[in-house]
């Protein structure tokens, strides 16, 4: 033994090291020194495990074995690392119905596991949910009293003295009196709408901290479960969605055939508001989903242009500068020196090959030629689209972009690394993602120029405009700004209406 977890009135709960199998286990004990073990009590301890072994759910706490030493007897379950649902209330402010849900939902799974394997738990309380590594695992406990739905025989009530605190954990021969369904109390027999009953009561006690019904005395609560009107949650959280409060009612209702019949109809309930204002979708619920998911498809459309755009546009750059290179000839771009040559022969017969090429693409926003000069990423220009200054826009300003290129001109590529990849000789290349100057430049592709069969110090480069994707992202803009805008009215009126439905 490790370490005593707990202390109740019959027998204790202890952390120990199982040695054989190298684990954890938590291990329950019966008082044989201060209470007389009846075989009630051993009959309990039975069917605990009986039960366990039956059920095989993530979210049902598992028990290993029963045995008996030294007079003492115990059973062995899974050690849970958390806390349970009423150290949670008893450290904190109400539990919000987000969180709530997140609870309820595998807190139903593990309980509709048991139902469906016909075990009513008959004693579900807070005590019994433990909320395990930070809510991440909900488990459903203590199946002592638990029976099949075919022997849940009516019994006597054993009626214990109430404390009339959300957490109540002493139990009656039946159940915890706090969470006893009306049926419970008139000792008839349970099924699975009993345990739906005591969910109702553990949801209300869990976004209000307070019981639904305070009494006495045993006799005036059971009373009040039979006869007593519904609360309504609301009326003590004001913040609870529509949905969840009715469903709490629906599970509190007196006749069984008034609540949920199953907790397939609970979780459907908790499901449909998770992670979302159940309001919300009740009034404008399916004009703001699409709107949502329109403007997150929207902000992620610019990168998954970017990516697209690239993955297109980078082979056709690639192959259209080395279709320029195939004909230009290296001997003419060799008697091409400076801006004297511009008028010669050599310049206008490469200067004719860009203009065709320009013309066939007029995507395109500049063409040129370029050497390698001797020190690294350093180019000059040999011919180039525009060699004068020209108003290419029309109008009538000569921007930066727009003015000419001059044989001899000098180029920095040190931002321009695949300019070296196509003095290689390798084959066409390009760019890998979007220039980031100011040129009007999306993308360019480069492509050596060949003599006698091998590379030259001379390229071809193509750069494509980015004019039709910054026109592009403008509209995007434009339809994000305005979904936007219908996402806040929508919400503005929703908020009115929930206003004036709450001052009715």
């Amino acid at each position: 033994m490790v370490q005593k977890l707990g202390e109740g009135g019959m027998g204790a709960v202890w952390l120990c090291d199982d040695i054989l199998l190298r684990r954890k286990v938590a291990l329950k004990t019966l008082f044989a020194d201060r209470h007389q073990v009846t075989e009630d009590d051993l009959e309990r301890f039975r069917r605990e495990v009986a039960i366990a072994h039956a059920i095989n759910h993530e979210n049902i706490a598992r028990t290993y074995d029963l045995g008996e030493a030294a007079g003492v007897h115990y059973l062995t379950m899974e050690f849970l690392e958390g806390e349970t649902l009423v150290d949670r209330l008893k450290k904190g402010d109400p539990i919000p119905p987000q969180e709530l849900r997140e609870i309820a939902i595998p807190l139903c799974q593990g309980l509709r596991a048991a139902h469906k394997a016909g075990v009513v738990h008959r004693d579900l309380k807070p005590a019994n949910v433990m909320l395990v590594h930070d809510f991440r695992k909900v488990v459903v406990m203590d199946f002592g009293i638990a029976a099949a739905v075919d022997d849940a025989e009516p019994q006597e009530q054993n009626l214990q003295p109430v404390a009339n605190v959300p957490w109540e954990v002493t139990s009656a021969g039946r159940g915890t009196p706090t969470y006893m369904a009306p049926e419970q109390w008139e000792g008839q027999r349970g099924d699975q709408r009993t345990d739906i009953y005591a969910l109702g009561i553990i949801l209300y006690v869990c976004l209000t901290k307070k019981v639904p019904y305070k009494a006495g005395s045993s006799q005036e609560l059971a009373s009040l479960h039979q006869l007593a009107p519904v609360p309504r949650v609301e009326a003590l959280a004001a913040n609870t969605p529509r949905d969840l409060a009715n469903l709490i009612a629906r599970c509190m209702a007196k006749r069984p055939e008034d609540r949920p019949q199953s907790l397939d109809e609970v979780l459907d309930v908790l499901e449909r508001g998770k992670g979302r204002k159940a309001y919300v979708w009740q009034v404008f619920g399916v004009s703001l989903a699409l709107a949502a998911v329109l403007g997150l498809v929207g902000l992620g459309m610019w990168s998954l242009s970017h990516r697209t755009v690239i993955r297109e546009m980078r082979p056709s750059m690639g192959r259209l500068a080395e279709l320029m290179a195939l004909q230009i000839s290296a001997d003419d771009l060799d008697q091409i020196h400076g801006e004297k040559d511009v008028g010669g022969p050599a310049f206008q017969r490469v200067h004719a090959v860009l203009q065709r090429y320009h013309r066939r693409y007029p995507e395109t926003k500049s063409l040129y030629v370029m050497k390698a000069m001797r020190e690294a990423h350093q180019y000059a220009i040999v011919v180039d689209l525009y060699p004068h200054d020209t108003d290419q826009d029309g109008d009538g300003v000569v921007s930066d972009e727009e003015k000419g290129a001059l044989p001899g001109e000098p180029y920095d590529g040190s931002d321009s690394p695949f300019m070296v990849e196509a003095l290689k000789g390798k084959g066409p290349t390009a760019d890998e993602d979007f220039s980031t100057d100011d040129w009007g430049i999306a993308l360019s592709g480069y492509c050596a120029i060949h003599k006698d069969g091998a590379p030259t110090r001379y390229f071809a480069g193509a750069d494509a405009s980015n004019d039709p994707l910054a026109r592009f992202k403008v509209k995007l803009f434009v339809i994000l700004g305005a979904l936007w805008v219908l996402l806040a009215v929508g919400f503005a009126v929703v908020r009115a209406r929930i206003a004036v439905r709450r001052a009715t």
